[in-house]
């Protein structure tokens, strides 16, 4: 399991700000080597954008297309819709993010609130 927090100035859309956020997700699982993955994100309309495969709302077409062929390079990867109310992990994530100065990388030691969030998560979605 990963976490990161990279400091962006982008103000687009929630559902660009998404995509890009899933574009990074996958580029993070590609370079630590992962093949089996799957990404989930409470942005509804960019799950199904991506699960359709080409039908894209045009501010995020770019971005969807290279979440396309990044997916291409995973033995398995799967792209799945959980209410935000279900996911607190990457709402709290999100909440932090936007208060960074520099970008943050989780792979070993996480911090303490967010192992609980993990913990809790896991609990209500399962394994």
């Amino acid at each position: 399991m990963k976490a990161k927090g990279i400091v962006t100035q982008g103000k687009g859309t929630a559902s660009k700000e998404e995509a890009l956020a899933v574009r990074s997700a996958l580029l993070m699982a590609k370079q630590a080597g992962w093949t089996k993955i799957i990404v989930h994100t409470d942005c509804k309309s960019v799950v199904e954008q991506i699960n359709r495969g080409s039908e894209y709302d045009y501010s995020t077409a770019t971005i969807l297309e290279d979440v396309q062929e990044l997916s291409l390079g995973f033995e398995r990867c799967s792209f799945v819709f959980i209410a935000r109310t279900e996911n607190q992990i990457s709402h709290a994530l999100t909440l932090y993010a936007v208060k960074l100065v520099h970008d943050i990388d989780w792979e070993h030691d996480f911090s303490i609130w967010l192992t609980d969030l993990v913990k809790k998560d896991m609990r209500t979605t399962g394994p």
